[in-house]
């Protein structure tokens, strides 16, 4: 690629390489093929420019390549991010800052639109166990539900794992408590089998789940033989 705003990028960055460092003067690291397209943190990479030569350089790179390009909308984008942080220092004329911001706004436009958003078809997800959150294809989702992730992105793992923690302990003593209510009703009832007593409470599971219900929270309850072959005692009251 070869262009006047190439060949004005690098010769700034050219002039630049020929002068040693005062380190005694203000200036800034500059990655001279930028990280967003490629560049490496390498030596041979990076630069230092005064503020005014980094600010004119980043301007360069968003005018060097062709409009729509991906290069373009990143070097768009990093540009704006410079100017809202140039430390109150304005290197910019109104009309340079208008231009600059209807290209960023296209950026931003095209960037939250359908399938050209880098982030289309991308959902968070969370592992509570290893306390970390990553972003993967939404068709993948299944999978990673089934290996014990959650779909959503939690920043505070201790203030989750606290909720959680809650969640669970009302969830058992919800089952208790309910446990026990069809306790008492079994022993006020003249059933004569935990099945009867499915059938005539209009309990909505099955027989087996009142059992397992019970062995899991009814202290009462597993001294007695397996529900169907005899009557279990109805002078035990729920504890």
């Amino acid at each position: 690629m070869s262009n006047k705003y190439y060949n004005w990028y690098h010769a700034i960055i050219n002039n630049k390489k020929k002068k040693s460092v005062d380190i005694n003067e203000y200036h800034e690291i500059h990655h001279i093929l930028p990280r967003s397209i490629g560049g490496s943190n390498d030596i041979e990479n990076l630069i230092a420019l005064s503020s005014r030569e980094h600010f004119v350089c980043h301007y360069l790179l968003t005018k060097m390549y062709p409009v729509g390009t991906c290069e373009w909308h990143k070097m768009q984008h990093a540009f704006m991010m410079m100017a809202a942080s140039a430390n109150g220092k304005r290197y910019m004329n109104s009309r340079l800052y208008e231009a600059c911001r209807k290209n960023f706004s296209l950026v931003m436009s095209l960037n939250q639109s359908g399938t050209k958003n880098s982030q289309f078809g991308k959902v968070w997800i969370t592992n509570l166990v290893l306390e970390k959150n990553q972003k993967i294809d939404e068709h993948e989702l299944p999978h990673w539900l089934e290996v014990g992730w959650i779909k959503g992105r939690i920043i505070d793992f201790a203030k989750a794992k606290r909720a959680k923690i809650d969640r669970r302990a009302l969830a058992r003593e919800a089952a208790r408590q309910k446990a026990c209510e069809l306790w008492e009703m079994y022993l006020k009832s003249d059933c004569t089998s935990v099945e009867s007593f499915v059938e005539k409470s209009n309990y909505p599971y099955s027989k087996v789940s009142l059992t397992i219900l019970w062995r899991k929270h009814i202290k009462e309850y597993k001294d007695h033989v397996w529900p169907g072959k005899r009557r279990l005692n109805h002078n035990q009251p729920c504890q």
